[in-house]
């Protein structure tokens, strides 16, 4: 997938344009959990932002699942159902859309004492806008 985007941003294909999820971050557009420190990295097409933070994984998600619908954010998806197991599997997938946007959170956990949790925050065009940009009906 990379080197097909290496090799369309060698070729000058325009790709749809997105605000960082950092800059998103930083104006208070994607909320990020109280202490938690973050860690980005620019990508050809949207970005991530990762953060580490001493919360367990139930605390992380329900902040998430708070915040971002107050942001605007909507689900794309009911997540009750994937999630449900977070006593087994220490890891959580939540996925939300706003205007051409879709944001997925991803949240990891290690349990222990002083339980460790590590988010995703990744960026990229919503299924509906890569539908427009590629000339398919929306839905």
């Amino acid at each position: 997938m990379r080197l097909l985007l290496v090799l369309l941003l060698t070729l000058g294909v325009q790709l749809p344009a997105l605000a960082l999820v950092t800059e998103e971050l930083a104006r208070g557009k994607i909320p990020l959990y109280p202490g938690a420190k973050p860690h980005s990295t620019k990508l050809s097409r949207g970005d991530q932002a990762i953060a580490t933070v001493e919360a367990d994984l139930r605390s992380v998600v329900a902040f998430y699942r708070k915040e971002l619908p107050r942001k605007g954010w909507r689900a794309a998806i009911d997540d009750d159902l994937l999630n449900r197991d977070l006593d087994k599997v220490p890891l959580a997938l939540l996925l939300y859309e706003k205007g051409g946007s879709r944001l997925r959170v991803v949240v990891a956990s290690r349990p222990g004492a002083k339980p460790v949790s590590t988010i995703w925050l990744g960026a990229e065009p919503s299924r509906r806008q890569q539908e427009l940009d590629h000339g398919k009906p929306a839905r």
